[in-house]
C-alpha cells in the first residue's frame, strides 16, 4: 500500500454533522474520513478538468445522486487518518436560518410560515490549527499516484464553506518502508485511527464514522445504513474535550498498539 498524506492548516475551523436525523444540528469536534475522500475526490475533478478532462459534478441512478468520482476514489482507501499538529478544536454553535421541511409535522406542510426556523448549527472552531490528513491507498488503484498527489494539492476546503485550507505539503510514499518507531516520534501527536476493540488508554476513547468505502455512504442510502455502514475509530479525548480536542502524544498509546514510522512521522500500524 501507498501512504498519502496532507499538511495544512484551517483559516477558520469546519462543521460536520453526526450520523443522526434531528432538528439540532451539532458537530463532530474530529472531522470525519468521509470529509478527506470527498475533499480530495473534489481536488481530483480539478485537476482533470484542468487537463482537458471532462469530469460530471454528479450522476443520477435509481433516483437518487450520487458523485462518481467519489464512489471509485473511496474504493481505492483503505484507511484514513487525521491529526491535529498545533492548536485545537473548540466547539461552537451559530443560530441559523435553515429549511426545516424535513421536521414539520405533515398537517403544517402547507404553512409557508412553518418552512423556515432558527436552529443551532454546530460548528467546529481550529482558526490557524495545523493539521494532517493521510490515506492508505491500495494496490491496483485505478487513479495515478502522481494524479493523487496533485489532487491533494488542490483541496481547498474540508466540507462545507468554513472549511477553507491551506495545503502546505502533499506527498507519498510506500507504506512497506515504514519501520517500528522509537524514540521523539513517540512525542509527536497521534493521528485518529480505526480500532478493532477492546479498552483504550486515557485519552482516547471510540467513534463511529461512516464507512467511506461503502458506495450507499455517498448518496441518499446511508440514511438506512444503521451500524453496519459505520466503522470504529479511536479518537483523543480529555477533561476539556467538550470545549477543546487537542491530540495526545504517541507516548499514550505505548503498549496498546503498534506505532510506525513513515517518513520521519508517526502513525499506527492498521493491520496489528
Amino acid at each position: 500500500m501507498i501512504l498519502l498524506r496532507m499538511f495544512f492548516k484551517f483559516h477558520w475551523g469546519f462543521w460536520a454533522r453526526p450520523y443522526i436525523f434531528t432538528a439540532r444540528q451539532p458537530t463532530m469536534t474530529v472531522p470525519p474520513p468521509t470529509m478527506f475522500v470527498g475533499a480530495l475526490a473534489r481536488g481530483l475533478a480539478e485537476v482533470k478538468r484542468a487537463r482537458g478532462r471532462w469530469v460530471p459534478e454528479y450522476a443520477r441512478e435509481g433516483g437518487r445522486y450520487y458523485v462518481p468520482l467519489a464512489y471509485e476514489l473511496a474504493r481505492c482507501v483503505e484507511r484514513v487518518y487525521f491529526r491535529l499538529w498545533s492548536g485545537g478544536v473548540s466547539a461552537a454553535a451559530d443560530k441559523t436560518r435553515v429549511f426545516q421541511g424535513p421536521y414539520i409535522r405533515s398537517e403544517n406542510l402547507r404553512d409557508p410560515s412553518q418552512w423556515f426556523g432558527v436552529r443551532d448549527v454546530g460548528k467546529a472552531y481550529a482558526p490557524g490549527a495545523e493539521a494532517e490528513f493521510a490515506a492508505l491507498i491500495r494496490e491496483g488503484c485505478p487513479i495515478g499516484l502522481d494524479e493523487l498527489e496533485a489532487a491533494a494539492h488542490a483541496v481547498t476546503r474540508l466540507g462545507p464553506a468554513e472549511g477553507l485550507i491551506a495545503v502546505s505539503r502533499a506527498e507519498y510514499l510506500p507504506w512497506g518502508g515504514c519501520g517500528e518507531a522509537g524514540g521523539d516520534v513517540y512525542r509527536q501527536p497521534c493521528p485518529y485511527f480505526p480500532w478493532g476493540g477492546g479498552e483504550l488508554p486515557d485519552p482516547w476513547r471510540v467513534a463511529k464514522f461512516l464507512d467511506w468505502r461503502r458506495e450507499e455512504a455517498w448518496d441518499s442510502r446511508r440514511v438506512g445504513l444503521g451500524d453496519q455502514g459505520l466503522v470504529t475509530y479511536a479518537v483523543p479525548e480529555s477533561a476539556w474535550s467538550v470545549l477543546r480536542v487537542e491530540f495526545p502524544p504517541c507516548s499514550t498509546l505505548r503498549g496498546s498498539v503498534k506505532i510506525v514510522e513513515c517518513g520521519g512521522v508517526a502513525y499506527v500500524d492498521p493491520s496489528v
